[in-house]
């Protein structure tokens, strides 16, 4: 007959160097924030606020940086939050700004912007294929 632990008796589980599991929260909070940034920016530039667009892209790219030197500092890097990082910045880079861009392009009818996104996509086609 098998006996059956109770919690008490249970060691509190832990990662290899000795962290408990709640640290890999604290990353994966600065890129959420990332994420609801970009999301953010759809939505303004969608209500024609293009200002406020720019601005939820910029404390994107804050929140984006900070994500990384938290994770690096607590030692906290995990498979879910290297995807759940390139999600979040295909989001409030990719098509956060190609949205913005696109939209403003309809709505004032100048043709720069269609150089502007096309030089983006250009330029994020390149990154990709370096090695």
């Amino acid at each position: 007959m098998k006996r059956v632990r109770s919690n008490k008796e249970r060691p509190p589980r832990r990662t290899r160097e000795g962290m408990k599991r709640g640290v890999y929260i604290l990353p994966n909070l600065f890129t959420s924030g990332s994420l609801f940034c970009g999301f953010y920016a759809i939505i303004a530039a969608f209500n024609g606020q293009y200002l406020y667009a720019a601005v939820a892209i910029a404390i994107a790219v804050i929140f984006d940086g900070i994500d990384g030197k938290v994770a690096r500092l607590t030692k906290a890097t995990s498979r879910f939050g290297v995807e759940y990082d390139s999600l979040s910045d295909l989001v409030a880079f990719g098509v956060a700004i190609g949205i913005t861009i696109g939209v403003h392009r309809i709505i004032t009818g100048d043709s720069i912007h269609f150089y502007i996104m096309g030089g983006y996509a250009l330029v994020i086609i390149l990154t990709w294929l370096a090695p």
